[in-house]
């Protein structure tokens, strides 16, 4: 079974401007490196948007890791809300000291 970890950030809601939101999204278990991308999303009715950025890292990784690896993997996340959102066995909730995407987040801030 393939481990692949994700993880988000972005700015708070507080300094969104025009409707837009900066993050960030991290994905380790797929490739050597860490896969790092900046990114931005639209305002619409819902703003949470780290939760909205930590299911867009999900969607990624499970697309990603089914290219690569078929049905072998299984996608952790520290989001409960984008691990619900998700719907999906092959991703399951962990605690952030154990998410390898949430370190190399911290790290390259």
């Amino acid at each position: 079974m393939n481990k692949v970890y994700t993880d988000a950030s972005c700015q708070s809601y507080k300094k969104v401007k025009d409707g837009i939101c900066n993050g960030e999204i991290a994905i380790i278990g797929i490739e050597e490196m860490p896969i790092h991308e900046k990114m931005e999303i639209n305002q619409t009715g819902l703003r949470q948007f780290i939760n909205r950025f930590e299911l867009l890292a999900i969607q990624k990784a499970h697309k990603l890791a089914s290219d690569k690896f078929g049905d072998d993997f299984m996608i952790f996340s520290d989001s409960m809300t984008a691990v619900y959102w998700a719907d999906s066995p092959m991703v399951v909730w962990i605690p952030r000291k154990f998410n390898l995407a949430g370190a190399y987040l911290e790290a390259i801030k």
